[in-house]
């Protein structure tokens, strides 16, 4: 909505943008989470911060909106970035989560294991709006990293769903195809319960996570030392339970590596705080997206405990 009007402010002369600014109309409003902690790499204090983006596009509520539109837009696109902040620097980093970008449905009771899954356009009539999807998230991140939570095994009604995303991802056009890739992680079958277990998947994503980087700062005069080159872009089902968690131990990976490239070590009290805004964010992003009570949920160094809340 403020879209047109930001090229108009930035033509005003100094003293009539100041009166457009002070008026707060043109007010910019995230749909989301964002949370702040402070919190302490070694013996440096600083403020750890969360925030969430939601997309306004193909919005809706879980089992009313899934896949993608025409457009190349998804049911419940967010990105999350993690900033972590002293005196000295600023680090970044940015992921996304959106639902699988195919015309997909569910019908049926809304209970685990009950619902059906159904493809509602064939791979020739989604293959458009799939490329256009892509095309934005390169455009935008740079190189993008599917991961896919998605069950694997054949009796599962997400393993079609999976085969087909991945046959989708296949069939980009050349210059996309190069800069997409794709993990395939069974997050059920990996974990058979045990949240911690998903830990497993550190050992895939090591290898991007160090050519992606992040973005880092200078503080003190403000110059970009390093930008982030690409993006791990996340995905279970609803793209909540299982996303988050695997978001939460990606950007482990990320932090990890900045401060092993700093020679700093943080306790255990910084991955405390840390799991403590994802469970937040995760919380937050459950009851916009089910239109109900989240599964309020804690994140420690090893993996995520899960407490049902109404």
């Amino acid at each position: 909505m403020l879209a047109p009007l930001l090229p108009f402010r930035e033509h005003l002369p100094p003293q009539e943008r100041a009166v457009l600014d002070s008026s707060q109309l043109l007010t910019p409003v995230i749909r989301g989470h964002a949370s702040s902690m402070k919190c302490r790499i070694g013996l440096t204090p600083g403020v750890m911060t969360l925030i969430s983006r939601l997309s306004c596009r193909r919005a809706g509520t879980r089992f009313n909106a899934r896949g993608i539109d025409d457009e190349g837009n998804v049911a419940n696109f967010v990105e999350t970035e993690t900033i972590v902040a002293t005196d000295e620097w600023v680090f970044s980093h940015a992921q996304i989560r959106g639902s699988v970008p195919l015309f997909w449905e569910q019908s049926g009771l809304q209970l685990p294991g009950s619902s059906k899954i159904t493809i509602t356009r064939s791979p020739e009539a989604t293959q458009p709006a799939f490329n256009l999807h892509f095309r934005a998230l390169l455009e935008k991140y740079g190189a993008v990293h599917v991961v896919n939570l998605l069950s694997q095994q054949a009796k599962h009604g997400e393993a079609n769903l999976s085969h087909e995303y991945n046959a989708h991802l296949e069939h980009l056009p050349s210059e996309e195809h190069r800069q997409v890739y794709i993990t395939n992680f069974d997050f059920h079958a990996v974990t058979g319960g045990d949240f911690r277990l998903a830990n497993n998947i550190r050992s895939l994503l090591m290898i991007p996570a160090e050519e992606f980087v992040y973005y880092l700062e200078d503080a003190v005069n403000g110059s970009v030392v390093l930008s982030q080159a690409g993006v791990f872009r996340t995905n279970c089902l609803d793209c909540l339970d299982r996303t988050n968690v695997i978001q939460g131990i990606i950007d482990q990976i990320a932090i990890d590596s900045f401060l092993g490239h700093r020679d700093q070590v943080v306790g255990e009290e910084f991955w405390v705080v840390h799991g403590g805004l994802w469970a937040d964010t995760g919380d937050a992003l459950s009851k916009i997206y089910a239109g109900t009570g989240a599964l309020k949920s804690s994140f420690t160094r090893t993996g995520w405990r899960f407490q049902q809340s109404c």
